[in-house]
């Protein structure tokens, strides 16, 4: 008895409960499917047209192997991990599925780093940079051939400059001065900061809980692809993650110290490389406020906030200095251009009610608005009640989005590494104290208050949604030759009271197409008339697209002024 109650002692002791077990096997799982994704790309053949750059075939077979011996490693911890009893171990189990998951997004980018419209425009705008020749407002249409993306915008054209903080382009121009390897080099440089965002949240995390961070950063296809992609918000993504580790105690005592400044300059860092993180800044600054007032007061409060803030700017500013300094004008227009592209509404938000049920919108200004709407009711909400809203800091700034016209899924995941960073290192306790300028002592008071602040974006919604759009259209025929569609008729009918501009897209599911240009037809639909029109495909690969799509393809007309969509179903095609 007395040894069954000393080894009882140490299993308590050095134990490992079910949901540490549970959550380095769940992430042995998805790593294997890391793996086969890794050996799929190594022993198919990649078509170049279709997105992918492919390696040689040395490559490939290393690559192949790399997948097997991965798999091999995880099948063996997969099962060291279900007899595993100390945590010593159970740390060594957790820190070599962190290297596999490292191993496998190196060969993945080595072996099938996928080219997107972001990449694109950063390793060109790199260029540019080593050449001496514009970053900014800078066209670039013949980057966009084949499969890779372009943003279409309300006007007709399409979004073919770079619109980003510079911090990403450096970095890529960077590496392609020392490396030479122009092709890989924004895939490189993101799968550089992946690691960094894996190793950094795995060190800051309590240590039962590092496998989720291996599961989230490297074991979901999420952040892995967006940086074989070279999107600069995973850039931005690992100067963050520093800056929200137990972001609660910035400024305690009323003093910014080393690791204030720190923060601040990598918040400021993360606001000169991608726009997502300027939606961040005043969320954290208002959670810092209610912290601090009632430990340091006012005047201090004030104090410290400012000082933060002018490291954070400083560092942005000194990221932007080259580009300020030398061409301030394209500059200034390449910042604001994600808020005066006007590009179209895509993405999985609440607008995809009005493409699918509704057919369409006359009034989309609404939905950018309810955005807005949506973000200052959120942070006036964390202000009024930071004991519930303050934890949901990583998430608060993007939840609005969902309503806008830009809702894409990698608005909300691109930094949910920051969602467990912040759930597993800022206590909730933390917040219990803080400052806040309404007394709002029941869960049921903070609901009705949290709706009212939201009600205006709901609003807003509400005449997004119900305001019809303001063309009839009736697709004619769609004609066929050789398997692909090469006209459609359409008739636009304009219900509104003014002129519209229509500019007519195709669109399969959520996937839309960029402009078909219009063969025959007027300039505008006058109020009250019908148009005509017969449009053409904008390139071969649409049109097959467009004669194989079945009953999820549908015919989208916008306007520009005033913000409009109109939605019906695409004819049969036949050909003619």
């Amino acid at each position: 008895m007395p040894a069954m109650r000393r080894r009882s002692s140490t299993v308590r002791q050095d134990g490992i409960g079910a949901a540490r077990r549970a959550v380095t096997l769940v992430a042995v799982a998805l790593l294997l499917v890391q793996a086969h994704g890794c050996w799929l790309a190594a022993t198919a053949p990649v078509d170049p047209s279709l997105g992918r750059l492919q390696g040689s075939q040395v490559t490939h077979t290393v690559g192949t192997l790399l997948a097997v011996a991965a798999t091999a490693a995880l099948l063996l911890l997969g099962i060291v991990a279900f007899g595993v009893r100390t945590r010593r171990w159970a740390a060594v189990v957790d820190a070599a599925l962190l290297a596999t998951g490292a191993v496998l997004a190196i060969a993945l980018l080595v072996i099938d780093h996928v080219v997107s419209d972001e990449g694109v425009l950063t390793n060109r705008a790199a260029g540019a940079l080593l050449s001496g020749a514009p970053v900014y407002d800078a066209p670039w249409p013949h980057l966009f051939t084949g499969l890779i993306p372009v943003t279409p915008t309300m006007d007709g054209g399409i979004d073919d400059t770079y619109g980003y903080p510079p911090g990403a382009v450096l970095l890529v121009a960077g590496f392609r001065a020392v490396a030479g390897h122009a092709s890989i080099a924004p895939a490189a440089v993101g799968t550089v900061a992946l690691l960094a965002i894996a190793l950094t949240a795995w060190l800051a995390v309590p240590v039962e809980w590092r496998s989720l961070v291996t599961i989230i950063v490297l074991g979901v296809e999420v952040l892995p692809a967006d940086a074989r992609a070279g999107f600069p918000s995973v850039i931005a993504l690992a100067l963050l993650v520093p800056v929200l580790v137990r972001w609660h105690r910035i400024g305690e005592g009323g003093r910014l110290g080393r690791g204030g400044v720190l923060r601040g300059v990598l918040l400021g860092a993360a606001c000169g490389t991608q726009q997502l993180a300027w939606f961040l800044v005043p969320f954290l600054l208002a959670g810092l406020l209610s912290l601090r007032l009632p430990e340091v007061g006012v005047r201090r409060t004030a104090g410290l906030l400012a000082r933060f803030a002018a490291v954070a700017a400083g560092a942005c500013v000194l990221l932007n200095a080259p580009f300020l300094l030398t061409e301030p004008v394209r500059w200034a227009k390449g910042m604001l251009l994600l808020l005066t592209q006007g590009a179209i509404p895509h993405g999985q938000g609440i607008l995809e009610v009005a493409r699918l049920l509704t057919g369409g919108s006359g009034a989309l200004w609404a939905s950018t608005a309810a955005g807005l709407a949506a973000l200052l009711g959120l942070l006036a909400g964390m202000l009024l009640l930071p004991e519930r809203l303050a934890p949901a800091l990583p998430l608060l700034p993007f939840a609005p989005f969902f309503v806008g016209p830009r809702s894409a899924w990698e608005y909300f995941l691109v930094f949910s590494c920051l969602w467990i960073v912040t759930a597993l290192t800022v206590p909730r306790g933390a917040f219990d104290g803080a400052w806040r300028p309404l007394p709002v002592h029941t869960d049921r008071l903070g609901a009705a208050l949290i709706a009212l602040l939201l009600a205006p974006a709901a609003a807003l919604v509400a005449v997004a949604l119900l305001t019809p759009a303001p063309f009839v259209v009736r697709a004619a025929a769609a004609r066929t030759a050789g398997g692909a569609v090469t006209e459609v008729e359409v008739a636009v009918a304009n219900r509104s009271g003014t002129a519209l501009r229509p500019h007519f897209l195709w669109s399969a599911g959520t996937t839309p197409s960029t402009w078909w240009p219009v063969r025959s037809g007027p300039l505008a639909v006058p109020p009250g008339a019908t148009a005509h029109y017969v449009l053409r495909p904008p390139s071969a690969s649409v049109a097959r697209r467009a004669a194989g799509s079945g009953s999820l393809a549908s015919l989208v007309v916008f306007t520009d002024r005033p913000a409009t969509m109109t939605v019906t179903a695409m004819p049969a095609a036949s050909p003619g």
